[in-house]
């Protein structure tokens, strides 16, 4: 059973787990400070790291919202 107690709608409990720009930011405080524009391989791997749980924070809410028990939980493994 999870506590969704702390959730008055479906609409707030969207709202709170939105992603926002949280992935962006990260994006930016990694890559931002990178005078020469040159990537290295550490930095492609957290690229695509941050775009892996990007798409499947957003895949979860998108489920949930749809009310997809079936899709959320292996999302959410996949994430964890």
């Amino acid at each position: 059973m999870v506590d969704a107690s702390w959730f008055t709608t479906m609409e707030d409990a969207a709202q709170r787990l939105a992603a926002g720009d949280t992935y962006e930011q990260l994006a930016r405080r990694f890559f931002g400070s990178n005078p020469s524009g040159e990537i290295r391989m550490n930095q492609l791997v957290l690229l695509a790291l941050l775009v892996r749980m990007n798409g499947l924070h957003q895949g979860t809410l998108r489920e949930l919202t749809n009310d997809n028990p079936h899709a959320v939980w292996p999302l959410m493994r996949a994430y964890f």
